[in-house]
């Protein structure tokens, strides 16, 4: 190929063209689209398309439960001197951080830059540095603003029973665990944790987090994600969301389905190119299915938000209104009004048209006008139906870019106003059994782990541990499991509250355990990861007394219940010296007399040292005692 000149054209300068013009023709898409559906007013358009070109501000939330978190609001606070010093740059100066008045306790903040903006430029290197600290310590976790909503407007409790139906990659999940109370800890932050007050003990046990996923590599990415919450009641399962057992209910449900995605074009602008109306309606009936499902395994009473991260009504009041229509005497749509304030929104859409492919610019106004060889692939449900306003749609809220200077964002919350009908529950049951059958063919097939009680596998071990830790025996027998894995020499121990042993010693591994009795029905979930690590074995080159160390992630728990190798520090210089202690050091180097002879007197294994100020009991340490 030949350009003006006759020289051969730059096999990159196609590529280039290439790639802008995909993008220039997903963008004409989009705005064809999105003009027909009205999505806004007329002389608002260009406000909103403008918007779509600008990249996200910088947000995060403060972890309630670390120990540094109020040191952290304080900071937040101060950060507009910081900003103040910036004298050269004015656009940058005058982008002041503000907190998300919508966001509990102003826990939630925005620094009104790009994460491009803050990671490139020079003058704000010091506080993009501290950003990333703080996160990979586990004090704020950096997430999109909009994203933050499913969580807050669920306010879960301890006690609660909650189900993250698509939970990958976590930052919802985690947000649900830091509300309920879960322990954050960090390695990054010298290995200080929180130790609750022996109230939250009961909070613990009753408390359930159960984070769904259908690809197992991402289950995997969710248990490295969210293992810096000590979180003993979190289960991990791997199930199709539409196909999650019925076999326990759940008074939190978290919907946030898959979805085309437009609404984050602004954070991923590579989306123009693989913009097609539809997407959407492809994904229409899973995201259906999704919901549907929510919904049985709802308890009455209980609340569940579906959300997308998507502008398309056929993804959001169409999903939401076939939902009410086939379960109208069992769950109704929430006014959400009075739980965000402060926050812009728009009213669930009442009217939107269906795309017709077969034409560049064609639409279906109503489903009599799609033909009849095409109606398999485009359902009824897909359009609106004059019920929408009796249906309450207009309970839904809709965010949009250039409101609030987010991402675009759709979330319907339900409440389950009474019980399944007769049929819908002989359609679970049948489902239940049909899958049970399933999943009994195929066990072998799936790579599975399951837990064993330790007190079967090695009562010595456990009598052991209890013994030397000074932990009751009878309660270590109740909750501290291992994989079947480990079977031959246990190296994990992991910390297990009821609920979650409901769900493991229900696992696909135990099968030969369950019946399909009327009676006794029980469904073989898919566990990837339960409760939290407690205990690992080490490999010592020196004799001692109990071979087995305390995890990090597990010492909040564990020092709650010690009554052995517990050591109070009260100096607070003693307790810095601690703090700073990272690579193996001599007893006879350690410059304080008590401390010092403490551990000549303490034998070798992990030792928690508790920082006590005012008769609180706010930071502990964890160190070992090698030889």
């Amino acid at each position: 190929m030949l350009d003006k000149q006759g020289n051969g054209a730059s096999t990159d300068n196609r590529d280039n063209d290439c790639a802008h013009n995909t993008v220039e023709r997903g963008q004409q898409r989009f705005k064809t689209y999105y003009e027909e559906q009205e999505l806004v007013d007329e002389e608002e358009w260009n406000h909103f398309w403008n918007t779509l070109f600008v990249p996200l501000p910088a947000c995060f939330w403060i972890s309630q439960s670390h120990p540094s978190s109020t040191r952290m609001s304080a900071l937040c606070k101060q950060l507009e001197a910081y900003f103040s010093s910036v004298e050269e740059v004015d656009s940058i100066k005058s982008s002041i951080p503000y907190p998300l008045k919508w966001f509990p306790n102003e826990l939630a903040w925005c620094l009104n830059i790009s994460r491009q903006v803050l990671k490139r430029d020079e003058k704000l290197s010091k506080l993009h540095d501290f950003i990333v600290e703080q996160n990979s310590s586990g004090v704020i976790n950096r997430q999109e603003a909009v994203s933050m909503l499913p969580p807050v407007l669920l306010q879960v409790q301890p006690g609660d029973k909650v189900l993250d139906m698509c939970a990958a990659p976590g930052s919802k999940t985690a947000q649900l665990l830091d509300m309920l109370g879960a322990k954050n800890y960090s390695a990054a932050e010298r290995q200080v944790c929180t130790i609750r007050l022996s109230k939250d003990i009961v909070d613990i046990h009753e408390s359930l987090v159960v984070a769904n996923d259908s690809n197992l590599k991402r289950c995997w990415m969710l248990i490295h994600q969210l293992k810096r919450f000590s979180c003993p009641y979190i289960v991990i399962t791997n199930h199709e969301a539409q196909k999650f057992p019925v076999g326990m209910r759940f008074n939190r449900i978290l919907c946030d389905v898959p979805c085309s995605g437009d609404g984050t074009l602004r954070k991923s602008p590579d989306l123009w190119k693989r913009w097609y109306a539809d997407t959407g309606m492809n994904l229409h009936p899973l995201q259906l299915a999704i919901l549907l499902r929510g919904c049985d395994l709802l308890e009455t009473g209980g609340k569940l938000v579906y959300s997308t991260c998507s502008l398309n009504p056929v993804e959001n009041e169409a999903v939401v209104a076939e939902v009410l229509r086939r379960r109208s005497t069992q769950i109704s749509l929430i006014n959400v009004d009075n739980l965000l304030s402060n926050l812009k929104f728009r009213r669930g859409l009442t009217s939107w048209k269906v795309k017709n492919n077969a034409e560049e610019f064609g639409f279906f106004t109503c489903y009599e006008e799609v033909p009849l060889h095409r109606r398999k692939k485009i359902p009824p449900s897909l359009f609106p139906k004059d019920d929408l306003k009796d249906l309450g749609i207009d309970k839904c809220i809709r965010i949009l870019p250039h409101d609030q200077d987010t991402g675009g964002f759709f979330i319907a919350m339900f409440e389950k106003v009474s019980r399944d009908t007769q049929d819908t529950w002989q359609k679970l049951r049948f489902d239940k059994e049909k899958a049970y059958m399933k999943t009994r063919r195929i066990s072998r097939l799936i790579s599975d782990d399951p837990f064993e009680r330790l007190s079967t596998v090695n009562i010595s071990l456990l009598k052991t541990i209890a013994y030397f830790y000074g932990l009751d025996e009878e309660l270590l027998s109740n909750h501290l499991m291992t994989r079947t894995s480990d079977a031959g020499r246990v190296r994990r121990i992991y910390y297990l509250s009821e609920q979650v042993k409901s769900i493991v010693e229900n696992s696909v591994g135990n099968l030969d355990r369950l019946t399909t009795d009327d009676d006794n029905e029980k469904y073989p979930y898919r566990v990837v990861h339960g409760g939290i690590r407690c205990f690992e074995a080490v490999d010592c080159k020196y004799q001692v007394e109990c071979p087995y160390r305390i995890v990090f992630e597990g010492a909040p728990l564990i020092a709650l219940r010690m009554s052995k190798r517990l050591e109070y520090v009260e100096d607070e210089e003693v307790w810095n010296f601690l703090l700073h202690v990272k690579d193996v050091i001599k007893i006879a180097e350690i410059p304080f007399i008590n401390l010092r002879t403490s551990l000549e007197q303490t034998s070798p294994g992990s030792v928690i040292f508790c920082f006590t100020n005012e008769s609180t009991k706010d930071y502990l340490v964890r160190m070992e005692r090698v030889g």
